[in-house]
């Protein structure tokens, strides 16, 4: 049980919130118990639109993964952004084997979830080379 990064989701794809659910207990106690504590942004994240929140979580960290939903349940993918316009972006698309592959458009419209910051992101990035922009602060969560 860990804080793995961060998520963006549209509030139309949000279906129902909740803050009691039956392992509510045991993830706080567990998180606790490790030392975790969510930790904000250092920076505010503009979530008035996709396009910015994309671009700035793409200046931030090295990968973001990319989820569409509605039309792949089961699938995501994780690259670097090449360029965006009003309608979609360039991924530099990153295999599990941290090969960059192919560069694919997606359009927003599309896009269900973006997340960045985890530990997987961060190991594909790692084995890939990448290098963090040194002038942006990494954001992590904080142990006590």
């Amino acid at each position: 049980m860990l804080l793995d990064g961060y998520a963006i989701v549209r509030r139309e794809d949000i279906t129902e919130v909740s803050n009691s659910f039956e392992s509510r207990g045991f993830v706080e106690r567990a998180l606790k118990l490790r030392g975790f504590i969510p930790k904000a942004p250092t920076r505010v994240f503009p979530l008035s639109s996709l396009p910015l929140a994309l671009g700035e979580a793409n200046a931030r960290f090295s990968l973001v993964t990319v989820h569409r939903e509605r039309s792949f349940r089961d699938s995501c993918w994780i690259g670097q952004v090449l360029r965006t316009s009003n309608a979609g972006f360039l991924l530099r698309e990153i295999s599990p084997s941290a090969e960059f592959t192919e560069q694919r458009w997606y359009r927003f419209s599309g896009v269900t979830c973006l997340e960045f910051g985890g530990l997987y992101e961060g190991a594909l990035a790692a084995v890939a080379g990448l290098q963090p922009n040194p002038s942006l602060q990494r954001t992590r969560f904080a142990r006590r």
